[in-house]
């Protein structure tokens, strides 16, 4: 396994009985949807949660 899927595993550890359940339905859905779907529910999430650890903010570089 890769250190990013170590690292999720990690972090899913952590979650709450309620966060997990939250989770594995976005999982099942984001894996029964279709391309366009997916792209949409990966846009959605990238916007709502702003830069992460890995990624940089376009306007301020953070």
């Amino acid at each position: 396994m890769s250190a990013k899927t170590d690292k999720f595993k990690l972090e899913y550890t952590k979650l709450t009985d309620t966060e997990k359940s939250e989770l594995i339905r976005f999982i099942n859905e984001y894996q029964s949807a279709n391309t366009f779907q997916k792209a949409t529910l990966g846009e959605t999430l990238s916007k709502s949660l702003g830069p992460t650890d890995s990624a940089k903010c376009g306007c301020c570089g953070k």
